[in-house]
């Protein structure tokens, strides 16, 4: 009884659910309406206030003649056209067919972010001699995914490059230069091309070698090219020359010019030609080897050619003389001009490597006069305190005897001690003139034809004194005569009657003083090991250079020491100036300053040396 009356309550409870369901869904659908309706209202204001404000925007743009508003729904559209419309659409085309190509490029020229510009450069020696044998390599590398077709290298030399060989070989020459052709590059291959040659040219800052190349990337229609140079420093001929000749030359009288060389370690003109350019009014009469002592044998050869040229050649690398005669026919001008020029044959072309050009002065006189300084009539250089010691020669080379000679030696300086004179003839000192006349050489009173003598005399330098610096530190030297009495003005205006004119320079007062040192100037060690040294253990010293100069500008200033066999090279070392090292085969210490400025007057240089003493070296110590 209870179970049903239990399922009866529960069917009342389901019924009664429903029901308040149903009322509830009665009752919500009038409020859904009128929220509906609000919503609709709300959205149609929205949409009249919009179009009110697009209405008034576009009034205030678009306004009649008179600046009224227009009716924006009755406005004609006019479609778009004319020669700027199609100007603007062709330039649009343009820039795409642009942007594309720049695509295709970059394509060919970037590949995964990888640079594939074909590598080109050129290696090759910094510095070289004349005639020195080198190679110019040209490296080329294609980085590139694909290959690099129809490759053309080629080549500009330097001045007077002489080409020995070249692999690959040439393959042509174009608009003067050598080319070689490759087809292909292949991705990421290499190559080289080697050039063999020497450059035989004067002394100069640098030569520049020239190169460029050529190529089409595959599936690409362009060509491109690259192109590197290279300077290479001339460092000269590789022997050093100097001439001895006279300032003055006398017409009709025969002259002798010397030439000096003087061949570095590394020289590689071993043969050359010597040609002289002298003008119609000099005739040049020979030329060849010096003279050689006894015993000596020669390390100079010397063929004549033609056209006052001589083959020259090094039998040794050593220092040797050539000498030439001339006669001067004529005085054509106060000066004449001779230039030597050397020149290295080469196949079918001769190379100028070198020039140099004397300038002498012509004198045309009756009375030969002949000033040497010690031993010498060209250019000297003496020393602060030297002794120079004249020789006046005089002979008469002309048709008739000279009466009344006087004759003069003058000496232009403020560097000659004159307290210090010495002359056998005793001849008038006045000023910087000394003076000879009859009364000191009798024969002068008539000199005859053919007739000749000499004067000899000798005067010092002065030492150096630092208060002298703006002095001019030379001495010019010549000699000069005038005929009978009263013709006094002669010797001063005509330059026939003078000798030649010797300049000598007074060298600078270079200085070098050395300290061995334990301890420095301050007491401080600068030295390692016992002192006094011990048998068995090494000691070692610092050793100081100082080089002073005072007057001149110095070039290739070099100090050299051999070492003892019981001391040895520590390679610590220090210079101011230039460098220092040690050759071990020789023993020797070389510091070479190189260049030496007025403005450095002082250098410096230390280095260490060390010492372990033996047994047998005890009582040396």
């Amino acid at each position: 009884m209870s179970k049903e009356k239990g399922e009866k309550i529960t069917v009342r409870q389901a019924d009664s659910s429903e029901k308040n369901k149903d009322n509830f869904v009665k009752k919500s659908l009038p409020s859904q309406k009128k929220a509906e309706a609000e919503n609709k209202k709300i959205q149609e204001e929205n949409r009249k206030e919009r179009e009110e404000n697009i209405k008034t925007s576009l009034s205030e743009i678009y306004k009649d003649e008179k600046g009224g508003e227009v009716d924006v729904k009755k406005i004609n559209k006019k479609k778009k056209g004319g020669i700027v419309f199609w100007f603007f659409n062709f330039l649009f085309l343009v820039l795409v067919v642009i942007g594309i190509s720049a695509g295709i490029f970059y394509y060919f020229l970037e590949n995964g972010g990888k640079k594939v510009d074909l590598e080109f450069r050129i290696d090759s020696q910094k510095e070289v001699l004349a005639g020195e044998e080198f190679f110019y390599e040209i490296y080329y590398q294609n980085p590139a995914n694909f290959s690099f077709n129809d490759v053309r290298i080629s080549a500009d030399y330097p001045d007077n490059f002489v080409l020995l060989d070249s692999f690959p070989e040439i393959d042509g020459r174009e608009a003067g230069k050598d080319y070689w052709e490759i087809s292909e590059i292949p991705p990421h291959g290499e190559g080289r091309v080697k050039i063999k040659g020497k450059i035989i040219d004067r002394e100069k800052e640098s030569a520049v070698f020239l190169s460029e190349v050529s190529y089409t990337p595959s599936n690409f229609s362009s060509q491109f090219s690259r192109e590197d140079s290279f300077s290479t420093n001339l460092l000269g001929s590789g022997f050093d020359n100097n001439w001895d000749y006279p300032s003055s030359i006398l017409v009709g009288e025969e002259e002798k010019i010397t030439l000096n060389l003087d061949p570095s370690e590394e020289n590689y003109l071993k043969n050359f030609i010597l040609e002289v350019e002298s003008g119609d009014n000099i005739e040049v009469k020979e030329g060849g080897v010096s003279e050689l002592e006894e015993g000596e044998e020669a390390v100079l050869k010397s063929e004549a050619l033609e056209n006052n040229s001589w083959n020259l050649g090094f039998l040794e690398n050593k220092a040797a003389s050539w000498e030439m005669t001339l006669v001067a026919r004529e005085k054509l001008s106060e000066t004449q001009n001779l230039k030597f020029i050397f020149k290295k044959p080469e196949g079918e072309k001769e190379y100028i490597f070198k020039e140099k050009i004397l300038e002498m002065e012509v004198i045309k006189s009756n009375l030969d006069l002949s000033l040497i300084i010690n031993g010498s009539e060209q250019k000297t250089r003496v020393n602060f305190g030297e002794t120079l010691n004249y020789s006046l020669n005089y002979a008469n080379k002309g048709e008739t005897a000279m009466k009344d000679l006087t004759i003069m030696a003058v000496m232009e300086s403020q560097s000659l001690d004159w307290t210090t004179l010495k002359d056998a003839q005793e001849g008038v000192e006045k000023g910087n003139t000394i003076t000879w006349t009859r009364e000191q050489i009798p024969k002068l009173e008539n000199l005859e034809v053919g007739e000749e003598g000499t004067i000899d005399f000798s005067i010092d330098v002065i030492p150096f004194t630092a208060g002298d610096l703006d002095k001019p530190f030379e001495i010019r030297s010549y000699a000069q005569f005038i005929l009978g009495e009263g013709t006094e003005n002669q010797a001063t205006t005509s330059e026939d009657n003078r000798s030649n004119v010797i300049v000598s320079k007074i060298n600078s007062d270079l200085r070098l003083t050395e300290e061995i040192r334990y301890f420095n100037k301050d007491n401080i060690p600068v030295g390692t090991g016992p002192l006094p040294p011990q048998v068995g253990e090494e000691t070692t010293f610092k050793v100081y250079w100082e080089l002073r100069n005072n007057l001149h500008e110095l070039k290739d200033v070099k100090v050299t020491y051999e070492l003892p066999e019981n001391l040895e090279w520590n390679n610590k070392n220090r210079t101011s100036a230039g460098s220092i090292r040690y050759n071990p085969e020789s023993r020797e210490i070389v510091w070479d300053v190189g260049r030496l400025p007025l403005a450095i007057y002082q250098a410096n240089a230390e280095f260490s040396i060390s010492l372990t003493p033996q047994e047998e070296d005890e009582i040396k110590f």
